[in-house]
């Protein structure tokens, strides 16, 4: 199982580069954007499909390194495994947070 982790540890890595490559150039270029241009970015398919993608992406990197970091530095198992869960839920509820804010702004839109 820790072989699988650090596998796809270094592929979501990998993956996060363009990401943030491609949201700083989205940025330095948002400021000759009307706000809404911006919301329909936003909203439209690719956008949307851009930010859940990314999203899921940073997440999960996220949650693999945390679980590392307890792993390497909480040594009664039973705490561990409860911090774990918690990292996980905490992800996850940043991962429905993200797809709702999507829809309710698509729904304004």
């Amino acid at each position: 199982m820790a072989i699988k982790s650090w596998i796809v540890q270094r592929i979501t890595a990998v993956l996060i580069i363009p990401i943030v490559i491609y949201f700083f150039s989205y940025l330095m270029n948002m400021s000759t954007l009307s706000y809404t241009e911006i919301r329909n970015d936003i909203t439209s398919t690719p956008g949307m499909f851009v930010i859940i993608v990314s999203s899921l992406t940073i997440y999960l990197h996220s949650a693999l390194g945390l679980e590392v970091i307890i792993e390497d530095y909480i040594h009664p198992t039973g705490i561990q495994k409860i911090l774990v869960h918690i990292s996980n839920i905490f992800h996850l509820i940043l991962m429905l947070f993200t797809i709702s804010m999507l829809i309710i702004i698509s729904s304004t839109a």
